[in-house]
């Protein structure tokens, strides 16, 4: 309850949209690749090149939104983002054309990335002092959005999957209003894109080449995490496991998140504010949880497949904004933000397309081996964030657990 407290209340409300919004995303996510497959008839590796173009235009949103951030605060370009999303969910679940799909899904992955970099960068601006506290306490909720909309989705779109696109209208409306209602602009708290302090992590490299390691670790991370919403959800399908067992598992996927919170935090105590150890646990987690399907082709493989990735995601998401936070310039959090969103979304972008490439042409075991080897790389890169500095401790920007 006395960490509670501390919460400032604009990070409530951040909080509070962050669960509608990605409760909004989570209605839809995963039954992308179903969609194309099974409505569309396209094939796993067409689907693909959909999630490809839907990342790639997650980038664009990315940098835009975090631009609009520094450029007018964050509030304003969040409200238009929600509401772009909800309006395109609205033609999704009114045009099944192939080429209105794809136009559609390529608008809704700019607009939904544009929400992601104006909320992080607004979240140590209304929190100065919260460092990975704040970052976490928005990864906890967005989980519980997660796990509620994957769960309706699942239901919704055993039904119809126009369904599943009108009720993710509805939910990216209604964070829409709340920001409208309820959200300050951060500079009526604190100065738009001030830095987190400097603290505990000083063994950084040059920036440059810890802002290199962090895209390269990110990137790869990110690739392997979006197979499970794409050549995983099509191999169960083959498996005759149904839809609402998939949306089960990623609604365990966000229960689980939050279930693990205490152990995790106490992880994180012994593992110390240095946030690159942060990163290559989770890497470590990711590698193991696709090694579970090379063991095994069974439900309880998928299970405990996604229950390691749940850990492993434990871990990397509140530390990438929280690293990336620690390495902004003042005035550029929206941009570094953007940055970082990027170097997600370039992840989402490659993993759904290689998957798909490499699940049609050999089949499932060699997509696990080449996650489970991507994995491995993203450890490699993450501990090169480490290492003595190379400027003067006084220009030198540290990242700190908070």
């Amino acid at each position: 309850m006395r960490s509670l407290r501390e919460i400032p209340p604009p990070i409530r409300v951040l909080a509070a949209v962050s669960f509608v919004a990605t409760m909004g995303g989570s209605l839809m996510g995963p039954l992308v690749t179903l969609y194309v497959h099974e409505v569309l008839g396209r094939s796993v590796a067409v689907a693909g090149l959909v999630l490809m173009f839907q990342a790639l235009a997650g980038i664009g949103g990315q940098m835009v939104g975090g631009a609009a951030h520094d450029r007018m605060g964050g509030r304003r370009p969040l409200i238009a983002a929600l509401a772009a999303a909800g309006a395109i969910c609205v033609l999704l679940a009114l045009d099944r054309t192939w080429t209105g799909y794809v136009a559609l899904m390529i608008g809704f992955g700019f607009v939904r990335a544009a929400t992601m970099a104006p909320i992080n960068a607004m979240t140590p601006a209304f929190w100065p002092g919260g460092g990975r506290r704040a970052f976490n306490a928005l990864y906890v909720v967005r989980n519980v959005g997660f796990a509620a909309g994957a769960a309706i989705g699942g239901i919704a779109a055993q039904r119809s999957f126009a369904l599943a696109f009108a009720v993710a209208a509805g939910v990216f409306m209604l964070a829409a209003a709340l920001v409208a209602a309820t959200l300050p602009q951060p500079a009526r708290v604190l100065p738009v894109g001030r830095p987190l302090p400097a603290a505990d992590v000083q063994g950084a490299r040059a920036p440059w080449r810890a802002l290199l390691a962090l895209g390269a670790g990110t990137i790869l991370a990110s690739a392997v995490y979006g197979q499970w919403s794409t050549t995983v959800a099509v191999d169960m399908g083959s498996l005759g496991i149904p839809l609402s067992t998939y949306g089960l598992l990623w609604t365990l996927n966000g229960l689980v998140a939050v279930a693990l919170q205490p152990l995790g935090n106490l992880a994180v105590r012994r593992l110390g504010p240095r946030l690159h150890r942060h990163l290559v646990l989770s890497a470590a987690m990711y590698a193991l949880a696709f090694g579970c399907l090379l063991v095994t082709h069974r439900l309880w493989g998928f299970v405990a497949s996604i229950g390691l990735l749940t850990a492993g995601e434990i871990f990397d998401r509140p530390a990438w904004p929280a690293v990336m936070a620690g390495l902004a310039p003042q005035g550029r959090a929206g941009a570094y933000q953007g940055l970082l969103g990027t170097m997600q979304s370039a992840g989402r972008m490659l993993g759904p397309v290689g998957g798909g490439a490499l699940y049609d042409a050999a089949g499932p075991r060699t997509v696990w081996w080449a996650a489970s080897s991507c994995a491995l790389a993203a450890m490699a890169a993450y501990a090169a964030i480490s290492g003595k500095p190379t400027r003067s401790p006084r220009r030198t920007r540290g990242f700190s657990q908070g």
